[in-house]
């Protein structure tokens, strides 16, 4: 993000839309917007990334055992009471 609010070239056209602010105002917006624009694309990214997780390991998915039945072993009362 560091990048982003150091590129002369999108300083200078930044500068030229928003001349009538002042000078605090339109850097603290550019820096919201970039921010805001990470936060978009990372979720974008994560969401995609869990896609083609689910895409790829869908089979294995599939056959495995749900948690609760893989480590589930039922009992049997009447065997514990004749021990």
């Amino acid at each position: 993000m560091d990048s982003v609010l150091t590129n002369d070239d999108l300083l200078t056209l930044w500068g030229m839309l928003t001349a009538h602010y002042g000078e605090e105002v339109p850097t603290a917006v550019l820096k919201k917007i970039s921010e805001l624009y990470l936060t978009v694309r990372g979720f974008s990214f994560a969401s995609s990334c869990l896609e083609l997780y689910k895409q790829r390991y869908k089979s294995q998915l599939q056959k495995s055992k749900g948690l609760r039945r893989k480590h589930y072993k039922p009992h049997n009362p009447l065997l514990l009471m004749n021990k």
